[in-house]
């Protein structure tokens, strides 16, 4: 999904807004149970001027996981 956002991204030449959260450590995938934590989000400066898709998808995914290990360390 990351690369028809983006697509669309470079179509109307409008910046791209990183974000990432750990509702994942509260709230498991699949799982009926919910557990009390508190909720980490994350909103990364907005990337502009982005030569192609693929290269402005490497740059989110890169930038979302290296954000998502910082708050998970936090809470170790």
């Amino acid at each position: 999904m990351l690369g028809a956002g983006l697509s669309l991204q470079k179509k109307m030449k409008v910046p791209v807004l990183p974000l990432v959260h750990n509702s994942g450590d509260c709230w498991p995938a699949h799982r009926f149970l919910k557990y009390p934590g508190k909720i980490k989000l994350v909103i990364g400066a907005p990337i502009v001027n982005i030569s192609s898709s693929a290269e402005a998808a490497k740059q989110t995914e890169n930038w979302a996981r290296e954000r998502l290990n910082e708050i998970s360390l936090e809470d170790n």
